[in-house]
């Protein structure tokens, strides 16, 4: 096992990795991902709108934004400063975690992993959250695993962090009842109690804010969002993800068992190919005491939860705040794979693996998506500026990024439907609908002026004549 000073200069040569390689990234120019204006709109809200906590995302993100504005960057790099800090201070507190929940040697290998981690580079570089709920998963994992003399105040800080990551990203509650029920594993008398403790301090935090929403939208939720997506994906109205289970479980069901399986394999293949084998190494290992053993089961209970939570809306980048969960044991693995290595006489090539599966890791972070899409977009904004002037008035298009990149308002456009697409403009104030769409039937109040871009990206741009 390395010494002290060498597990220091480790994480430290860990930590300015994970710098480097989110520098490189951010360095490249990463395209907006389509949620990102409209977190930044809800962060420019905040302050002189309080409406805006109750918004179409939870507040916990946007908020830091607006804090980070207040530092004085610009909002779009202000959002991604945020991210990238935390995603570097994830690095440190995925070795903590790993060596309170293992050892010394496997918090080495887990800071290793984390700064390398591509999923994790590419959150630390975009104006999403899933860097930031990732930090805080991390740090409520290091309150909830931490020592038992640490006691009630410990378990209270647990709780309150618990509902925080239901600010950040709405599935983040299941960690509020998981609190409570880790809180029971702990030895000890009063373990009722300590579970009640943990889910009041989760209270305090949540129970205004929810209750906001249910003034303002009628329906028990988080947020605003939750009313949307029931009614997008499970063709159910005017509830939340709550009202949908408890009230429509035969559509809740149905639809959800089809998720669950997409979210299986985004919650792999989010873990990395690279790390599966390794991952299910360590968690097969045989566990060393109590104490690795509760570790062991929390870990495999909250990333089973939310997977299942996820799996209500599933996606890939969701992944991302299980990672400080599961990183460190895959350190464990890769300790124990490095072991039987050693025990064969074959150290150098598996080390010689590991050092190519490090770099593999990193090369993945740096590469670059959509740069065709953010091309496209700059070449059609200059365009459209320099033809109508700036501001530009309200544009319907298919993608936010472009009225983002535009400068301008932006209306959704309703599919391809060339009809319902000139009443939306009318209605709204636009003069330009810009499409992926072949617009039919011609429509004389649409009049084509220019097409941009080739192949998949290819627009084309219409005028919205006013009516008469």
């Amino acid at each position: 096992m390395p010494g002290v000073r060498a597990r220091r200069l480790a994480l430290a040569a860990a930590v300015l990795v994970a710098v480097a390689l989110r520098a490189a990234r951010l360095a490249g120019g990463p395209f907006i991902h389509p949620d990102g204006p409209a977190y930044l709109d809800l962060a420019r809200r905040l302050a002189p709108d309080a409406r805006a906590f109750v918004g179409y995302f939870p507040p916990g993100y946007p908020l830091a934004i607006r804090l980070m504005h207040g530092l004085g960057l610009a909002w779009e790099p202000a959002a991604r400063a945020v991210s990238c800090v935390a995603g570097v201070l994830l690095v440190p507190l995925v070795a903590a975690l790993a060596t309170l929940v293992l050892d010394p040697a496997a918090g080495v290998v887990a800071a290793a992993l984390a700064a390398v981690h591509p999923h994790l580079v590419r959150a630390s570089t975009e104006v999403l959250p899933e860097a930031l709920q990732a930090a805080v998963v991390a740090v409520w994992a290091l309150l909830l695993l931490g020592p038992a003399a640490a006691g009630r105040a410990r378990l209270a800080a647990a709780g309150v962090v618990a509902a925080l990551a239901a600010l950040v990203r709405p599935e983040g509650v299941v960690l509020v009842p998981l609190t409570a029920i880790a809180a029971t594993l702990e030895p000890g008398p009063r373990r009722l109690a300590r579970a009640a403790l943990a889910l009041a301090a989760a209270a305090i935090v949540l129970v205004p804010l929810v209750a906001v929403v249910h003034a303002r939208t009628g329906i028990w939720a988080i947020g605003g969002k939750e009313a949307v997506l029931v009614a997008r994906r499970y063709r159910v109205g005017a509830t939340g993800v709550a009202g949908l289970v408890l009230g429509h479980p035969r559509a809740f069901f149905a639809t959800w068992a089809r998720f669950l399986r997409a979210q299986l394999e985004y919650t792999l293949t989010g873990i990395h190919v690279l790390l599966v084998v390794p991952l299910g190494v360590g968690l097969a290992a045989s566990v060393r005491g109590a104490g690795e053993r509760r570790a062991r089961a929390v870990v495999l209970a909250a990333v089973g939860l939310l997977t299942l939570a996820i799996a209500v809306n599933p996606g890939r980048r969701y992944v991302v705040p299980l990672l400080p969960l599961v990183l460190p044991w895959a350190a464990r693995g890769v300790e124990r794979l490095g072991a039987a290595a050693a025990g064969r006489r074959l150290l150098r090539p598996a080390a010689v693996a590991a050092a190519g599966a490090l770099i593999a890791l990193a090369v993945e972070g740096l590469h670059r998506h959509e740069v065709d899409t953010a091309a496209c977009y700059r070449v059609t904004c200059a365009w459209l500026v320099a033809r109508y002037g700036a501001p530009l008035p309200p544009l319907v298009a298919g993608d936010v990024r472009l009225a983002y990149v535009c400068g301008a308002p932006f209306v959704l456009e309703p599919g391809g439907d060339a009809r319902a697409a000139l009443a939306l403009a009318r209605a709204r104030g636009a003069r330009l609908w810009v499409t992926t769409h072949r617009p039919s039937p011609a429509i004389d109040a649409l009049v084509p002026v220019a097409e941009r871009c080739e192949g998949k990206h290819h627009l084309t741009i219409l005028e919205v004549r006013p009516a008469g």
